[in-house]
């Protein structure tokens, strides 16, 4: 049986189905949350949709190698960092640890991004 997705695209399938379950993960826990809202739980599923899906489709429609792991790290600290501020906001309490997160998420993705163009330039230049 020939499986209708096309498995080039495997990568950002799987960003785009944690981007589903995240949205609706938030979705449900606002509706249980007594009116109070958060930013950062509604806005969970951004952090593998932007990140995710969006960059593993352009590298796999133009064929190059998969992300690398430290810059998926990084998108997934971000992603449980927005998850735990968001519970936090709904809770009513406020958490200093969080801007550890943001610095390793970011730094975790910056460094994954020069790791990513220096193994594309290092396989260019080899015979």
């Amino acid at each position: 049986m020939q499986l209708l997705l096309n498995n080039k695209y495997k990568q950002t399938y799987i960003w785009i189905i944690v981007s589903i379950f995240l949205a609706t993960f938030s979705f449900i826990y606002e509706m249980f949350s007594f009116g109070v809202i958060s930013l950062s739980m509604i806005f969970l599923f951004l952090y593998p949709l932007l990140l995710g899906a969006l960059p593993s489709y352009i590298i796999e429609k133009n064929g190059y190698q998969k992300m690398n792991r430290i810059y998926i790290d990084g998108v997934i600290i971000l992603t449980i960092r927005s998850l735990i501020v968001g519970i936090l906001e709904i809770y009513g309490t406020d958490t200093h640890f969080s801007k550890y997160y943001l610095i390793s998420g970011i730094s975790l993705i910056l460094l994954g991004l020069i790791a990513y163009y220096l193994s594309i330039n290092i396989k260019k230049t080899l015979p």
